[in-house]
C-alpha cells in the first residue's frame, strides 16, 4: 500500500481549487487592510471601514480553521483501493461498522464477482452458404467481449458460461429464424 505524500496529493484538482479559494480571499484581504492604512487619515469612513474589514477578517480566519480541517476530512476518497480495503469500501456502503466477518465475508466475494463489465462487444457473422432446401443461410456467428475488471485492488473471478441450443424443428413450417437485430 503506497504511503501519503505531499507532492502526490496537490495533484488533486479538489486540493487546488481550495487553496487558490483561500489564497484569493486572503489576498484580497492582505490588499484591502493595506489600502485601509494608507487612508486612516484621509476620511472620517475609516471607522466604518475599518469595522466592515475587522468584520470580514474574522470571518476569514474563522472559516480558514474551520474550512480547512472540512475539506481536508472531506477530500477522502472511499473508492480509492490503494487508501481503503474492499471491507471497508462495503462498510461504507452499508454505512455501518457492524457487519460480522462472515457476512462482510459473503459480501466481498459477491462483489468481486459482479465487479467486471464488457467495456467492448463486437460480433463477427460469416455467411457459410445458402441452402436452397431450407431457404436459408448457414452462418457463425464469433462474439468477442473485452472484459473490465472494477476493482482495481482485486482479481476478477468473473466466468461466463455460453450454452448454444440448436433451432427445434416440429412439424408444420420449418421455420429457422429471423435476424431482427445484430
Amino acid at each position: 500500500m503506497p504511503k501519503w505524500t505531499f507532492r502526490r496529493d496537490l495533484q488533486d484538482v479538489r486540493l487546488r481549487k481550495i487553496a487558490l479559494a483561500f489564497l484569493v480571499a486572503w489576498g484580497l484581504t492582505i490588499f484591502v487592510g493595506w489600502l485601509l492604512i494608507d487612508a486612516s487619515a484621509a476620511t472620517h469612513r475609516v471607522d466604518y471601514e475599518r469595522d466592515v474589514f475587522f468584520a470580514w477578517l474574522g470571518e476569514l480566519l474563522f472559516f480558514t480553521v474551520v474550512g480547512l480541517a472540512i475539506s481536508i476530512v472531506s477530500l477522502e476518497k472511499p473508492e480509492n483501493p490503494y487508501a481503503k480495503s474492499l471491507n471497508d469500501r462495503i462498510k461504507i456502503l452499508f454505512g455501518t461498522t457492524d457487519i460480522p466477518d462472515t457476512v462482510l465475508h459473503y459480501y466481498a466475494q459477491q462483489m468481486v464477482k459482479m465487479a467486471s463489465c464488457a467495456s467492448t462487444a463486437t460480433r463477427e457473422i460469416e455467411i457459410r452458404e445458402y441452402r436452397s432446401d431450407l431457404l436459408a443461410y448457414e452462418v457463425e456467428v464469433c462474439t468477442d467481449y473485452q472484459i473490465k475488471n472494477l476493482l482495481q485492488d482485486r482479481e476478477s473471478l468473473n466466468e461466463s458460461m455460453i450454452f448454444l441450443k440448436p433451432d427445434e424443428f416440429g412439424q408444420g413450417e420449418q421455420r429457422l429464424g429471423t435476424v431482427t437485430s445484430i
